[in-house]
């Protein structure tokens, strides 16, 4: 089989086996760029096994990226006790629930160069009281149709925002840079509500640099005081980060959820890669 995706991370713990796979849980995200699924045995309530992989060929959709995965590992998704879904991409929005009406989700994505070809689907969250809205190509809505019912399916927004919500126990201001491929997601809280979520797409440190501070300018958020926390696929002495140091005096780097625990071969991993892959577990949506 033609392989479709190269694997950047790959970390098994020893513990795993195929033949325990009705006691574990997967977590596959998808977008353009990558696919990555993480698996939780519920047994001794731990994270065993990690793979990220950058997609190749962009013309492959999400069916063949999935059935190759599987056949690679010899899996059954039925064979899984849960299954999670999180799809990864800028076409969604926020609407508060006053204003939302489901026959008209459609209408919310216009301004999102929509396809009315896509599916749509929204996450409900509570701490927001908001409807997160978000499309994905139909054919992937084909796919998961084939699957399991054991299956939940999510936007990776909701449960980043869900979490980071959750995760933030006191009333200080906070902004979160999600960093992904060629753009990042931009959360900022403020006395346990969400002030601001968007995403924005940077080709230098200087775009980086700029949609932050222009952010803040808007917000009248002091770069003195209001600390910045990194998350997703960058290193801790990156420029983009070393850049932003000079203009942000506190630069930090998001903590893994300690509720959960992690086998030794994924402390190997940079402990902020993949913040909503292991979240996705405490979601109440």
């Amino acid at each position: 089989m033609t392989s479709f995706f190269s694997p950047y991370i790959n970390k098994v713990d020893s513990s795993f086996s195929n033949d325990c796979i009705n006691q574990y849980r997967i977590t596959i995200q998808y977008n353009s760029d990558g696919y990555s699924f993480v698996i939780y045995n519920i047994d001794c309530q731990k994270f065993i096994m990690l793979e990220h992989n950058i997609i190749i060929n962009k013309n492959i959709d999400f069916e063949y990226i999935l059935k190759e995965s599987l056949n690679k590992h010899n899996w059954n998704l039925s064979d899984f006790n849960r299954i999670n879904i999180l799809f990864d991409n800028c076409s969604n929005t926020l609407v508060p629930v006053s204003f939302y009406q489901k026959n008209k989700q459609k209408d919310y994505l216009k301004f999102l160069n929509f396809s009315q070809d896509s599916s749509v689907l929204s996450d409900y969250i509570p701490q927001v009281e908001a409807y997160n809205i978000y499309s994905f190509p139909k054919i992937f809505k084909d796919t998961l149709d084939t699957l399991p019912k054991n299956l939940v399916i999510h936007h990776t927004s909701s449960i980043l925002i869900e979490s980071l919500i959750k995760d933030c126990l006191d009333s200080d201001c906070r902004i979160f840079a999600n960093v992904k491929d060629r753009y990042f997601e931009l959360t900022i809280l403020k006395d346990h509500l969400l002030l601001f979520h968007n995403y924005f797409r940077f080709q230098t440190k200087e775009d980086f640099l700029y949609f932050v501070l222009f952010t803040m300018e808007q917000l009248g958020l002091d770069a003195e005081s209001v600390p910045l926390y990194f998350m997703g696929l960058i290193e801790e002495k990156s420029k983009i980060t070393e850049l932003c140091s000079r203009y942000i005096r506190n630069i930090r780097f998001i903590r893994r959820n300690n509720k959960f625990k992690y086998s030794k071969v994924l402390e190997e991993i940079p402990y902020y890669y993949h913040y909503t892959l292991y979240n996705s577990l405490t979601c109440e949506l």
